[in-house]
């Protein structure tokens, strides 16, 4: 933006399913090291709600890239929205 003063949107629709799971991998890194953290007196988001809900975070995370990228091509008409309703949500 600060070269051209305008923002190039197709940019941050394929940076948000990227970053969610950079995001996603992060927090399963985080998981695995509960204990360990928690020993050397360190506090993360995974300790802080647990393992079980860490887990299903997890489960969110990974799912929702590819939400992301039905609903921004639904959104754009490359698929109608009807089509996309078969998702497991």
């Amino acid at each position: 933006m600060a070269a051209t003063g305008s923002v190039v949107w197709d940019a941050g629709v394929l940076a948000v399913p990227l970053g969610l799971i950079t995001v996603s991998v992060l927090h399963a890194n985080n998981t695995v090291d509960i204990e360990t953290d928690a020993a050397a007196g360190i506090r993360t988001f995974a300790m802080l709600i647990g393992g079980k809900a860490s887990s299903i975070l997890y489960k969110v995370y990974m799912m929702l890239p590819f939400v992301c990228i039905l609903c921004f091509a639904s959104w754009a008409g490359s698929i109608p929205l009807r089509c996309s309703v078969w998702l497991p949500i």
